[in-house]
């Protein structure tokens, strides 16, 4: 999220989809399990920079999905 709210903000991929072309065949898709019981979830990645020795940097990345 770049600028304002989460349902009505500027979002990151939406600004610079221009510059990609536009085309859907860059944005990541993934498949829940259908399984999965109906509800508000938080889904979290977190990436680990090892650009310096013995420092790592960690980036959390967090988002909400209601299924």
């Amino acid at each position: 999220l770049l600028r304002r709210r989460l349902d009505s903000g500027w979002w990151y991929k939406r600004e610079l989809r221009q510059h990609w072309g536009g085309s859907s065949s860059h944005w990541k898709t993934d498949s829940i399990v259908a399984t999965l019981k109906a509800g508000n979830y938080l889904m979290r990645d977190e990436i680990i920079a090892l650009y310096s020795e013995y420092k790592p940097q960690f980036y959390p990345e967090c988002v909400k999905l209601e299924v």
